[in-house]
């Protein structure tokens, strides 16, 4: 027997290779925090050197880290990452972007970046490829006159692009949940109030507005920059040109009242059903995956998902305060419980950095947590379908 036979056997998933020092071990147990943990929590030594020692097993041995008061978080909606693995976070109640480093140091101010004002009611975010943020602005629903809705585009500094804010045309008194971007630096934008998604050209100019029959949610971009979108219990699929994909819109395979949606890299699509508590798949032409919708894992009233650079599906759960993970066939890795932290409140979305770290915004909580090292690491920004780096 070697000094590594017993962690070979409690943290290797079956078919990996055996591992050899404590690091490997400390990264197969970051990145299979589910797998053997009663196993494992039978190694430790009667008196550690760290005290006090767990009393029991836990139900996995993910851990994560909370940020909370610095700069400027405050009701945190979308959230993205930058090409540096900084991230970035829209504010709905502070009005304003919060920038973090990729230890989650702050880099804004206490008050966030304001884009001198342009800022307001933020949701959605996403990072181009020169690094530009690009925020959609929504607005306080109690607002006796809401504004004309804009995009607000900072630069990597914080400051506010020269062509900021950008009027979006046709789409004036419309809220504006999200936003993605595709391979030529193209914005697309659900207008979710007036049944219509935005094209915006990289300069802020309006490349078109094109009809989704219904207040679209959020959205995502495919292999071909095809456009995703998800309208209550259908998914909408457009070329990049804005024309509709052979037989969208579309709705089998449990997609009911859908809040999120994102693609893997082999262009299938994810769904988030709120309601159904399941998660529906579909192929790049639409057709469901047998067996859609799954469950499993902790899924409960799921809202923002995200895929790593393997396939997995990272789903934040709004109200059950829980992160569940399905693998690229859909099967549950999470525990039934899903992964929590006391931390999460009123989670909405997730985005997963190039470290394989998984960051989660807490509306609730006016802080982001970061669940260290379970994906597989992902190219950022995000642009398209999610890719290993």
């Amino acid at each position: 027997m070697g000094p590594w036979d017993d962690i070979d056997s409690a943290c290797v998933p079956g078919g990996q290779p055996l591992v050899s020092t404590t690091l490997e071990a400390a990264v197969r147990i970051a990145r299979n925090p589910e797998v053997n943990v009663s196993e494992l929590f039978a190694l430790q030594p009667p008196s550690g050197p760290f005290q006090p020692v767990l009393a029991s097993a836990p139900t996995d041995w993910l851990l994560a880290v909370t940020y909370a008061g610095i700069g400027g978080l405050n009701g945190p909606a979308g959230v993205a990452i930058d090409a540096d693995g900084n991230v970035w976070i829209a504010n709905q109640t502070g009005n304003s972007v919060t920038k973090l480093d990729p230890a989650g140091g702050a880099i804004s101010p206490a008050g966030g970046f304001t884009g001198g004002g342009q800022v307001s009611f933020p949701y959605g975010i996403a990072i181009n490829s020169s690094g530009y943020a690009w925020i959609a602005n929504g607005f306080d629903v109690f607002q006796p006159v809401p504004p004309s809705q804009t995009l607000t585009i900072l630069l990597p500094s914080g400051v506010a692009a020269g062509f900021s804010p950008v009027n979006m045309a046709g789409s004036v008194h419309s809220a504006l949940p999200a936003l993605a971007i595709n391979h030529s630096d193209q914005v697309w934008v659900t207008n979710q109030d007036n049944g219509t998604v935005t094209a915006v050209n990289s300069d802020g100019s309006i490349a078109g507005v094109f009809d989704i029959g219904g207040g679209g949610d959020w959205l995502a971009i495919g292999n071909t920059d095809d456009v995703w979108i998800v309208v209550e219990s259908q998914l909408v699929g457009l070329h990049s040109p804005g024309n509709p994909l052979p037989g969208s819109p579309f709705s089998g395979g449990g997609i009911d009242f859908s809040s999120g949606v994102a693609v893997d890299a082999s262009g299938n699509v994810w769904v988030t059903n709120f309601t159904a508590n399941t998660i529906s798949k579909v192929d790049p032409t639409g057709t469901a995956f047998a067996g859609s919708p799954f469950s499993g894992g902790g899924v409960a009233e799921p809202q923002g998902i995200a895929i790593d650079g393997v396939g997995n599906a990272w789903i934040v759960d709004n109200f059950g305060s829980r992160v569940t993970e399905l693998d690229a066939s859909a099967a549950a890795l999470s525990p039934n419980t899903g992964f929590t932290d006391p931390n999460l409140n009123g989670s909405l979305y997730d985005a997963i950095d190039s470290s394989g770290n998984v960051w989660v915004t807490n509306s609730g909580g006016a802080s982001v947590t970061e669940f260290i090292g379970p994906a597989a690491p992902v190219k950022t920004p995000l642009i398209g379908p999610a890719i290993s780096p």
